[in-house]
């Protein structure tokens, strides 16, 4: 009788040893999917660390800036990476004199738009930092003001001087409060010494409030 030879090599084909390949293949597979699952947990990751380090680069970042004209107290526009913005400045709040209510301009929101006219005027630099937020409701760039690219030391912070030498109030408008502390005693140093528009009987007794606070 001849021997079938096809018998046997189809019988080693499906036999033993083709579970081992069997098994690798389930093996690879379970290989794969927690492979998978890993490249998802590290891109999570990626995707967070990328967030916060935008969110600290943003906060860190410094601009340069030039002036070109003061709006109001608190209120200037700006040349900033090759266009123009409004910049209202974090932490303060000066009386009003270009409302679109004539009624809230005041001779204190002139005097304090007089003090930044001088101590910002057109073509001067200064330097931009950021807090939580970039833009306010009105689509104005909030934004710390430095006379010098060194942002370190405070008394670089034109908020700062602005209040300390009374022609602005501290106003901390959440979530921006990084300076709040500094501000809040610039004000304090101010109404103390009586200087700026605190000088005048009528500002100090409309605004003590702010003093309490």
């Amino acid at each position: 009788m001849k021997k079938n030879n096809n018998f046997h090599k189809r019988n080693h084909y499906y036999g033993e040893e083709n579970f081992r390949p069997y098994r690798m293949r389930n093996y690879n597979k379970k290989q794969r999917i927690i492979f998978a699952c890993c490249l998802v947990a590290v891109a999570f990751l990626v995707g967070v660390a990328s967030k916060y380090l935008r969110n600290q680069q943003s906060d860190s970042e410094v601009l340069e800036a030039e002036v070109i004209r003061v709006i109001d107290g608190d209120t200037i526009a700006v040349y900033v990476k090759g266009q123009e913005e409004r910049i209202r400045m974090i932490g303060i709040d000066a009386p009003e004199s270009v409302s679109g209510n004539v009624d809230e301009n005041t001779i204190y929101g002139e005097k304090a738009s007089q003090y930044t006219e001088e101590h910002l005027p057109q073509g001067m630099k200064i330097y931009l930092t950021f807090d939580k937020e970039r833009e306010d409701k009105y689509e104005r760039m909030l934004a710390y003001v430095w006379l010098s690219n060194d942002v370190s030391n405070t008394n670089n912070l034109y908020q700062k001087q602005m209040v300390e030498d009374g022609y602005a109030l501290a106003y901390a408008y959440e979530p921006n409060t990084m300076y709040k502390n500094i501000i809040n005693f610039a004000m304090k140093s101010a109404v103390s010494k009586r200087v700026g528009l605190w000088s005048d009987e009528i500002f100090y007794n409309e605004n003590y409030y702010f003093i309490m606070e």
